[in-house]
């Protein structure tokens, strides 16, 4: 997830909080949904699915093609994807040193794509480009990672849910390597997981597995950006797509401690919003739904801040989940040994139960809107969450001067939720300070300004 060096946009530094989750899934994954109680996330699938040694192909060659099958080599993921500790093993070895922060166009980004690859053999995801799983960005210098997962349904397998994480980081910059487990190897760990518990027991839609690659600065928001490139140069056509899932910045909080995970752009469609509303979240796990305008609408304008934005700009519905940015955010403190691991396993069954609610629906619509109701419930969490004992206020140690700050935000923000909630209209300046108070907070959070500065608009 990128951020402009410029103040507004560290403002929103995004990863505002959704209103609450309720309602349990009723859709016909009832052996995936009974996972969300248990320590084993993949043991209600049916063993008759899970592939054998025979016919599992071995690792890819250097061209990311997929080599014929041979002779069984042992390779083969027979545990839980979604486990702890495979969720870790892949974040730390994406995360490693050996991978040099895996900057595109670098052995260590080439390095990070084997490892993706042979990931998606080991695990029985097809390759989705003529035999190879690499889309070269002819744009730019970067590799996009494209897998298949064909579906079930006779009907719904000619539809697609792309499911997708950046898999390109920082590299080394002054000498210091910037590993990136935060950003963006937690995630990549989830996509993997999920898409290797769906390999064993096709949902009805396909699904697209994609690692995007250039997603940092210097291509972010250009044609050289994967997702982007992937966009204007699709392997699935537009039209069979029908909704894209992004993950960026996982696994962590907007400070030490916090649970808040946060699902956008469900209000660009009615299925999707369906969807995330019927799913109920893992014990423990808070999930906040919110508009992507409060945090991509700033004072220096629209600025988009992941992979999303691509899928969205084509009209086709998206949802976007992260935990937001923190201290350790674009920094070499950005290692493994942060990441909060038993809210990454919460993470990955929830984004599980998602995904299989997504390829069971039975169509998808586009549209534009706000929930500005639902939008002043969410910032009113994040704003209650941060001034909590125990709360960023407290953990970052701000001022009192912030404090009375975002204590204001929350009189304006509970105001403006009243009048909604009464059948009242927000005015632009209402709506302006809205995204104003969840902005704050993220200022504050990602720590690249002084308090001053996120107090000041």
């Amino acid at each position: 997830m990128k951020a402009s060096l410029a103040l507004a946009s560290c403002c929103l530094l995004l990863a505002l909080c959704l209103a609450a989750v309720p309602a349990c899934s009723s859709n016909d994954g009832a052996g995936l949904d009974a996972q969300v109680e248990s320590s084993d996330a993949a043991q209600a699938l049916d063993a008759s699915s899970l592939p054998d040694d025979s016919g599992v192909p071995d690792a890819p060659d250097a061209t990311g093609a997929a080599p014929d099958a041979g002779a069984p080599d042992g390779n083969v993921l027979t545990g839980d994807p979604l486990s702890e500790a495979e969720l870790m093993r892949v974040t730390s070895q994406l995360a490693s040193e050996e991978f040099a922060g895996r900057d595109e166009g670098t052995p260590g980004g080439a390095a990070a794509r084997s490892f993706l690859i042979q990931e998606m053999q080991r695990c029985g995801i097809a390759p989705a480009v003529s035999g190879s799983y690499l889309q070269p960005i002819t744009t730019g210098n970067g590799t996009n990672i494209l897998g298949v997962i064909p579906g079930s349904d006779a009907t719904l397998s000619s539809r697609y849910v792309v499911l997708s994480a950046h898999y390109d980081h920082l590299g080394v910059i002054g000498g210091q390597t910037y590993n990136g487990a935060y950003d963006n190897a937690t995630a990549d760990a989830l996509v993997l997981g999920v898409a290797c518990t769906f390999a064993r027991n096709p949902p009805k839609r396909s699904i697209l597995v994609a690692f995007w690659d250039a997603e940092e600065p210097r291509t972010f928001l250009t044609n050289k950006m994967g997702s982007a490139f992937y966009a204007s140069n699709p392997v699935i056509p537009l039209a069979q797509t029908d909704v894209a899932v992004v993950l960026d910045l996982i696994g962590e909080g907007l400070w030490t401690g916090y649970q808040g995970h946060f699902v956008f752009g469900a209000e660009l469609s009615p299925q999707t919003l369906a969807v995330v509303d019927a799913i109920t979240p893992p014990a423990g796990l808070p999930v906040y739904r919110a508009g992507l305008h409060l945090f991509e609408e700033t004072a220096q304008g629209h600025l988009p801040l992941s992979d999303y934005d691509a899928f969205r700009n084509k009209n086709i519905p998206i949802l976007f989940f992260s935990d937001g940015q923190n201290r350790v955010y674009h920094t070499p403190e950005d290692d493994v040994d942060l990441v909060d691991r038993p809210k990454l396993v919460k993470e990955a069954v929830y984004l599980l139960l998602v995904t299989l609610g997504l390829t069971d629906a039975a169509s998808f619509t586009f549209t534009s809107g706000n929930d500005y109701l639902t939008d002043t419930v969410t910032i009113g969490v994040i704003l209650d969450d941060a001034l909590a004992s125990g709360g960023m206020v407290d953990v970052l140690q701000l001022s009192a001067s912030t404090r009375t700050k975002l204590q204001g935000d929350r009189t304006k923000v509970t105001a403006l939720h009243d009048k909604i909630a009464g059948g009242g209209t927000p005015t632009t300046a209402e709506i302006r300070s809205l995204r104003f108070a969840g902005q704050r907070v993220m200022c504050h959070a990602g720590g690249a300004y002084s308090e001053s500065i996120c107090n000041s608009f």
